[in-house]
């Protein structure tokens, strides 16, 4: 998917390289930048996918972090991808040597959904992102809890998590949070 002022998917969900690489090479940037509906719609699309058993919504974004065109704020991004149990994955291309705005951006969005964000300031360390991002997604793990106090309201819910092994701190990488759903009445 790749987006200016308007969001334009390229090449849907596939696991052909060929048909990946197709659609990566089509993306054009030209225009405004509408980051912040784009992440959105993103999100939307990565949470309507259905399968057997979980799904790891992941979504890797490659910007500069500027965003210029959107109706909506970064809370809202942050807000909806969280919503729809989302992690963000960023790479800047700001490869200007200094840490600008739109990297602020970049790292908050990658932060606050459990993801990373990744600064690179050559095509070796973009290609070093990149590895770094699979690999850990394929060392994931999916923790599940089901808070004594679960108080179905809709709200946001701040929780931190903390590894260790024999005296050895492990980094996580986790979401701030989560949104409880909202109770439905049965009536």
């Amino acid at each position: 998917m790749g987006f200016s002022h308007q969001i334009i998917v390229t090449q849907d969900y596939t696991d052909d390289a060929d048909k990946l690489e197709s659609g990566v090479s089509s993306l054009r940037s030209d225009g405004a930048t509408a980051l912040f509906d784009a992440v959105r719609v993103a999100c939307g699309k990565l949470a309507s996918v259905s399968g057997q058993g979980p799904i790891a919504g992941i979504l890797v974004l490659l910007s500069d972090g500027d965003d210029n065109a959107s109706k909506s704020t970064i809370a809202q991004t942050i807000e909806t991808a969280q919503r729809q149990e989302v992690t963000i994955y960023t790479i800047s291309t700001n490869n200007s040597g200094y840490t600008l705005s739109g990297d602020k951006v970049l790292k908050d969005l990658a932060a606050q959904t459990g993801g990373q964000g990744f600064l690179p300031n050559n095509p070796k360390d973009v290609v070093n992102a990149f590895s770094s991002i699979e690999q850990e997604m394929r060392s994931r793990y999916t923790l599940a809890y089901r808070p004594s106090d679960l108080r179905e309201d809709g709200r946001f819910h701040h929780i931190e998590i903390r590894a260790r092994r024999l005296n050895t701190k492990f980094r996580v990488h986790a979401r701030k949070g989560y949104y409880a759903r909202l109770e439905l009445s049965g009536n």
